[in-house]
């Protein structure tokens, strides 16, 4: 099913994607890391080389870590996690169509560099991403904690339905300071090698590693369903 929401300019959306019949997306470490360059580069309006062009990619990639962001950015990416078989962000669209195009752009990209990379054809992807509008406070406080805590999906570890022991809560919250590819790790605190997360949106929620880290174990000791805080 497609979108059946039109996008705004300076909204925030729930934005996901999974592999096409619950297919894995990424298989090593490799495609995760091109995954994270790709979110950089392909978040910019004036974007127009090739991903393919290894030689470019590397030499806009080292522009950014030496002489800073210059980029005319088409989304703010609050958050994100590339959990294996499925994608979740949390993305504010600064310019008009903003989301569909680096949504465009970076599907299709990883899509071919998948494909290529193993051997493969068809689609990746299932079907067009679906987006959901973050239209009150306490949704957008709340949606980094839900999407880094998909983490625990590549240990088959269940933790939707809530109430988590010590024990459990304790073994997520390992698993989520050990996944570089989430942006956990930029609400913890962290450097960025370039500057694929502006959580601007949120440090006054969150202004240190800490208090972010109260909250996740906050939300993994009530007794609520992980969904339904997208609900309140």
């Amino acid at each position: 099913m497609g979108r059946i929401i039109e996008l705004a300019t300076n909204e925030v959306y729930h934005v996901y994607t999974r592999g096409v019949d619950k297919r894995k997306i990424f298989d090593h470490d490799e495609h995760y890391r091109r995954f994270w360059e790709s979110l950089y580069l392909f978040n910019d309006k004036n974007y127009a080389i090739p991903s393919s062009n290894l030689i470019h990619r590397g030499s806009e990639l080292q522009t950014a870590i030496a002489f800073g962001d210059n980029r005319e950015r088409l989304v703010d990416i609050i958050a994100v996690n590339p959990v294996g078989n499925h994608l979740h962000f949390a993305l504010r669209q600064r310019v008009d169509k903003g989301i569909s195009i680096f949504a465009h752009r970076l599907l299709k990209g990883h899509a071919r560099y998948y494909n290529l990379d193993t051997g493969r054809d068809g689609k990746l992807f299932d079907g067009p991403f679906k987006a959901k509008h973050v239209d009150h406070q306490s949704y957008l406080e709340y949606l980094p904690i839900y999407i880094h805590i998909n983490s625990l999906d590549r240990y088959g570890i269940p933790w939707r339905d809530g109430l988590m022991s010590v024990e459990a809560r304790e073994r997520a919250w390992e698993i989520m300071e050990r996944d570089p590819w989430s942006s956990h790790h930029v609400y913890m605190g962290r450097s960025q090698e370039f500057p694929v997360i502006h959580h601007d949106i949120l440090k006054d929620v969150y202004p240190t590693g800490e208090s972010y880290q109260k909250e996740v174990m906050s939300r993994m000791a009530s007794d609520l369903p992980f969904l339904d805080f997208l609900k309140e």
